[in-house]
């Protein structure tokens, strides 16, 4: 997979599906499975699955509140995702929500510098508003993230979208970004999994040649 998967999942699209999800609180999450039709774990996603039951990982989501009925379609299901990986999600997964996605860089530096999270996934709608081009909202908070991440050697993983056609008003397209958002939660939550894995092995490594 390519490295702009990891930090950025800006982009592919949603495969037909049989219904889309509508998102619930997160205390009914465990006791609720979200039914998609998704592709298939790739063999590294199924080792994950496999030799390890139970994680205990902590991860920070950050929900930016612009579309708000949108992006927690894709928190919710990144939530689902990250407990039937092994999370303890009760104990272990903690969502901050910030007014909107400029907000992001800065409160996950905050969270990070805390301690005690061992990865950041954050999640926002930016589209054009017709004021300034979104374009350069996105860019700006996509090197904010990249230049926390680099400077903490913390993971911070993007699920911010930026659509080039948005139009709140159309159903078919809102229906359609929602099935989408699904499966950018799901992403997300593989995503750092591996990554957190990834970094836990070389950080072992090093100890261990040190």
């Amino acid at each position: 997979m390519s490295f702009n998967y990891y930090l950025c999942i800006l982009s592919g699209f949603c495969v037909s599906q049989n219904r889309w999800y509508t998102p619930r609180p997160f205390d009914k999450l465990r006791d609720e499975s979200v039914q998609l039709r998704q592709r298939p774990y790739s063999r590294d996603e199924r080792k994950i699955k496999m030799a390890n039951k139970q994680l205990d990982f902590r991860v920070a989501l950050i929900a930016a509140q612009w579309h708000e009925e949108l992006v927690s379609v894709a928190t919710s299901s990144c939530y689902a995702e990250l407990a039937k990986l092994g999370l303890d999600v009760d104990n272990n997964v903690k969502l901050f929500k910030v007014p909107g996605s400029l907000e992001i860089p800065l409160i996950s530096k905050l969270i990070i510098e805390a301690g005690g999270f061992d990865a950041v996934i954050a999640f926002g709608l930016i589209v054009n508003g017709g004021i300034y081009r979104h374009e350069f909202v996105a860019q700006t908070v996509l090197d904010g993230m990249m230049t926390v991440s680099l400077e903490t050697k913390i993971p911070v993983l993007s699920a911010v979208l930026t659509p080039q056609k948005f139009d709140e008003h159309d159903t078919v397209q809102i229906e359609f970004f929602r099935r989408h958002l699904v499966t950018k939660g799901i992403e997300a939550a593989r995503a750092a999994v591996q990554t957190m894995q990834v970094a836990r092995l070389l950080r072992a490594t090093q100890t261990k040649n040190d």
